[in-house]
C-alpha cells in the first residue's frame, strides 16, 4: 500500500484572520466623536425685516418663525448679519432667547 502523507493541521497563526466582533452596545470611536460634537440647528423662516441695528447699520433685525424643534411655531426677533430677504430660512442654534426691540423707530 502507498503511504499516506501526514495531514497538516492548521495552527492559529495559519488560520484565516478573524474579524473583530463589536459588542452590540458599543460603537467605534469615529461615530462616537461625530455624536459628541454634533451641533443642532433649528430652521426658522423670515417673516418681516424690522430694521437695521448697529453703529453703521450693518446688522438687520428680523422677525422669524421657528419651523421645528421644541419651540416650533414661536415667533421671535433675531439680529442677522449679511443680506437677508423675507422668506429666507435661518438656522438657529438657540431658540430660547430673542433680540431686544429696536429703539428710535428706524425703518429698513
Amino acid at each position: 500500500m502507498a503511504e499516506e502523507a501526514p495531514k497538516e493541521e492548521k495552527t492559529e497563526t495559519e488560520e484565516e484572520p478573524k474579524q473583530e466582533e463589536k459588542p452590540e452596545g458599543k460603537e467605534d470611536k469615529k461615530s462616537k466623536v461625530k455624536r459628541e460634537f454634533k451641533d443642532v440647528a433649528y430652521p426658522a423662516k423670515v417673516l418681516k425685516i424690522v430694521g437695521r441695528v448697529g453703529g453703521k447699520q450693518s446688522c438687520q433685525q428680523v422677525r422669524c418663525k421657528v419651523m421645528s424643534g421644541r419651540d416650533e411655531g414661536k415667533i421671535m426677533r433675531r439680529n442677522v448679519l449679511g443680506p437677508i430677504r423675507i422668506g429666507d430660512i435661518l438656522l438657529l442654534k438657540n431658540t430660547e432667547m430673542s433680540a431686544s426691540r429696536l429703539k428710535g423707530g428706524r425703518k429698513a
